[in-house]
């Protein structure tokens, strides 16, 4: 429980302090050498920030425990090489052209597509294996899939799923069947959606009405 954690940290942090003298005086060594940056948030950064070239720091909180810094220096800031940028960016790059390929894949694709008839589905539909194997798409996969379907005007498309799978469909035929409750759900937000769209209409209308009055005028002024 909170009272047993909360008791073994702060007998913890007993025997940090008394390691931290240890190591401060050179009675200890030190575990082992590493080089940090100032995104590793989990390293007390803003302490680091503020100490000298071999100062030891006071035990500060860190995974469940305790951690004792000693700072050997600070490199400084410097451009990374094209190598280090090269690895950096890579990896991005291929993700991007993995992407472009496959959405060209699938594009070209749709003109020959039959696929298979899933039945009806609604944007809240759950997957059914027996329709759609988890091979295909899994349960999030599948709820991303609709989403997109159900966001287009779209009757044949496709939906990139992430960099190596992209799913193709087509609409045949839509109805509406819901219930009660479903319908009282989307008729709420479709009311909301029709107020925010006129009040955008409004606002628009308004600003149109003011920019006849007041025409703008833009000035510069020189240094």
């Amino acid at each position: 429980n909170e009272v047993a954690k909360d008791y073994a940290l702060m007998q913890l942090k007993n025997v940090a302090n008394a390691k931290f003298l240890d190591l401060k005086n050179g009675k200890d060594n030190f575990q082992k050498d590493q080089n940090i940056s100032e995104s590793d948030v989990y390293y007390p950064i803003d302490l680091l920030s503020k100490a000298k070239n071999g100062d030891v720091l006071r035990p500060a909180p860190y995974n469940n425990g305790y951690i004792i810094v000693k700072l050997n220096k600070v490199d400084p800031i410097r451009n990374k090489t094209f190598e280090e940028a090269r690895e950096e960016v890579l990896p991005m790059y291929l993700s991007e052209q993995t992407r472009k390929n496959l959405e060209e894949k699938a594009k070209n694709s749709l003109v020959n597509f039959k696929g298979d008839d899933i039945g009806f589905v609604s944007r809240d539909s759950s997957r059914e294996s027996v329709k759609v194997s988890d091979k295909i798409l899994n349960d999030s996969e599948f709820a991303y899939f609709l989403m997109n379907v159900f966001n287009t005007d779209q009757n044949s498309s496709y939906v990139v799923i992430n960099d190596n799978k992209a799913i193709l469909y087509k609409i045949n035929k839509q109805k509406l069947d819901m219930n009660s409750d479903k319908f009282e759900q989307y008729k709420t937000m479709l009311e909301q959606n029709l107020q925010n769209l006129k009040a955008n209409e409004l606002k628009q209308e308004l600003v149109d009405e003011l920019k006849k009055i007041y025409p703008i005028k833009i000035y510069y002024k020189g240094n």
